[in-house]
Formats: structure tokens, sequence, C-alpha cells
């Protein structure tokens, strides 16, 4: 998971460029970052298709003769996240490397990135930069993505008034855009993307290749639920019939937007790993039973107290809490809780 909205800009001197994509190699440079410490034993292997590999990607427009900023708007490693005006420590889950399955058109990332990838020309460890033209990129501009409206439909929809470069969505089409003029009662919005219309530059550099299918499942798990531990997670893969059962952390299961998270990370598996059914079973195992105390009075029983005084009266209650004073043989509760099986083709056939 990278973080990808655009975070950094600053002056430079580059000039425009109009080429078309190409690359430059810098496999030269001696591999310093830290996330990259991992990937010795892949140096100088080529990248292959078919090949689950973690990308590090560092992205960021081009400058042009009108706008000659650069914005950084992708970074996938500590290191160039630190760099970043704005960049946080607490929030380390967000620079992290993309998980890309050579040769499949997944969107992870864009297709020319993907034919670098597939063309045997970078290796494990390697860096080339990349220069990609809008319409491979995030688009051209188009001015009907730029929509008026009037005041008091805008206030309908976004319920405060509008103010110059403000984000307005639209929940019931889906779009969100850029307020961009506020004019005697009529407001214009951008719906293009913030980067459409511009050239940007990837430094792209393959730092690991999972080969290992336990690796692979909690690649894909992590993706979509970061910051965990892979030893948390253990795995039972029935080859016979295709099925992966993942047995997750004790209350892992109450956490929220698990559910969703779970059908992502089967969606991911049964597309990659080629899964029939996975299974998330979840555990909620009873608290240990608190050992019985000698309740023994530090007073003198020889005076006139009158016990009776500190009894409860539970009244109807007496039934619950003979219920609770019950022993119980039950230890743990466990549950397959989310059963995600592929989904069978169906074919329609059209008769002439």
């Amino acid at each position: 998971m990278s973080s990808k909205d655009p975070v950094e800009e600053k002056k430079t001197t580059k000039k425009s460029t109009k080429k078309k994509t190409t690359t430059k190699n810098t496999s030269s440079k001696e591999i310093t970052n830290e996330s990259t410490k991992k990937v010795t034993g892949y140096i100088g292997q080529k990248v292959m298709k078919g090949d689950l590999i973690k990308l590090d990607l560092l992205g960021k427009t081009v400058p042009t003769a009108i706008d000659n900023t650069s914005v950084t708007f992708q970074v996938s490693n500590m290191d160039d996240a630190a760099k970043l005006p704005n960049f946080d420590p607490e929030k380390s889950h967000l620079y992290t490397p993309e998980l890309v399955l050579v040769g499949e058109k997944s969107g992870s990332v864009f297709e020319k990135i993907g034919d670098l990838l597939t063309s045997g020309d970078i290796k494990y460890g390697e860096e080339k930069n990349i220069i990609l033209d809008p319409k491979d990129a995030f688009g051209v501009r188009d001015p009907k993505n730029i929509e008026k409206m009037s005041y008091k439909k805008f206030m309908g929809i976004a319920k405060e008034k509008p103010r110059l470069g403000m984000e307005f969505r639209n929940e019931k089409t889906g779009k969100t855009g850029q307020v961009i003029t506020v004019d005697q009662g009529r407001i214009r919005v951008d719906f293009n993307h913030p980067l459409a219309g511009r050239q940007v530059e990837y430094r792209v550099k393959p730092l690991e290749r999972m080969d290992k299918f336990e690796d692979k499942v909690f690649a894909f798990i992590s993706r979509r639920i970061p910051g965990l531990e892979q030893d948390k997670f253990p795995l039972d893969h029935n080859k016979s019939t295709n099925t992966l059962n993942i047995t997750t952390p004790d209350f892992f299961g109450l956490q929220q937007g698990v559910g969703m998270s779970e059908f992502y990370v089967a969606y991911d598996l049964q597309n990659n790993l080629g899964l029939e059914t996975v299974n998330f079973i979840h555990s909620y195992k009873k608290p240990p039973t608190p050992a019985p105390h000698d309740h023994e009075h530090d007073h003198d029983h020889d005076h006139d107290h009158d016990h009776e005084d500190e009894k409860v009266d539970l009244g109807k209650d007496d039934s619950i809490a003979e219920e609770i004073a019950k022993p119980t043989n039950k230890k743990s509760t466990t549950k397959k809780s989310t059963t995600s099986k592929k989904p069978i083709k169906k074919t329609t056939t059209s008769k002439k």
C-alpha cells in the first residue's frame, strides 16, 4: 500500500520534455535503502512474467514551461517518505512497496510500468526511471469534467459554503472534484484527476520475489490488512480440495471492517493463486476462571455485629446467581466465520 496523494511540491530547473515513454538505467547505484536489504539474493536476476514481487515506486510530476513545479505523489519506502515536508512516522503503513503479480493487468501499477517489468530488461535491486505521457498515467484533461452548478445545488450536496480549492464529493454519483471558481452564485467544480494532463516520472525498483506459498498468502493478507505479524496467521492448505484455512488471532474477527477486508483477501487469493475456497477461522476463548479467595475478616467476631444486614437480596435473580455458580467444561468457541467460494462460471449462449 503506497501513498499516492500529492504530498510534496518543490521548485526545479528541469526543463519540460515531450518525449514519449522512456527508460533510464540507474542500476549502477549502490542499494542503501532499508527496504532493499532483504533482496541481496535476487540482485542480478531478471524479473520474469509470473513473479509475485514487491515493487518500490517513487512517482512525481514532470515540470513544464508553464508550471515548473514537481509534485511527489507516490512514495513506497520510509527513506523517501522522510524527505517529505508532511511526513508522519506514525503512518508508516502508508509508505510500503506495491505487491505486483508480473504480467497481470491488475491495476496496481500503470500498464507501461507493467510492460517494463515483463520486458526482461530490469533486474531485482535495479533502478530504472520511466516517463509516462498523460494518456498512460492519470489521463488528459477533459473540459466535459468541469461542471457548473448553482449555489443552492452546491449547498444541498456539500452542506457547507463553497471555498476556492475545497474538495467536493457527490455521494450520488461517487465523483470527487475541486472547486475552481466561485462567482456570483455560480460554482465550477473540476472533476478531472488532480494530475490529469501532466507527464509523470516513476523510479521503479523491484525489491523482493515471493517464492514460498506461505509468503505469497501473507503478502496478499498484508496488502488488505497492513501491520500484521505472519506467525499469527497459521495456514492449512488442503491441496486435494484446493481449500485454504487461515486461522486468525483471538478476537480478530471483532475488529471493525475485518469482514470486508477478508472478502478482498479471498478474492486476491482465488484470482492470483488459483484457490477454490478460502476460510477464515476465528476463535473466542473463554477467559480463565479466577481462583477462589479465602474471605477472612480482620475484625473481632465477638462484637455485636449483624451480618445479616450485609446480605444482598437477589430476589428473582437468585436463579441467575446459581447459574453463574455452576461449573462449566466449555473451553473455547471456534467457528469458521467467513467462507469465500470461487464463483461458478456461467456460460451464456446466444443463438442467431
